[in-house]
């Protein structure tokens, strides 16, 4: 789109801010994707054996929705 439009065209038809715009097609310039990267991606957790029960009563609960076997180690 951003080879035939102006950027101000795009973000008017997209209903969006032009700084929107630019920062997307900014990201997919450098990166070929336009979804940012957390900065932080979080901190690894280590389930409780309540936490295990109520994952496995889950899975039970929907068992077509699992596809994935769950060990505690």
């Amino acid at each position: 789109m951003s080879a035939h439009m102006k950027f101000s065209n795009i973000a008017c038809v997209t209903h969006s801010n032009h700084r929107t715009i630019n920062r997307a097609l900014r990201l997919s310039r450098l990166t070929g994707s336009v979804v940012q990267k957390p900065l932080q991606a979080g901190c690894p957790r280590q389930l409780t054996p309540h936490d295990v029960k109520y994952l496995e009563a889950c899975v039970e609960h929907t068992p077509a929705r699992s596809t994935v076997k769950w060990s505690v180690q």
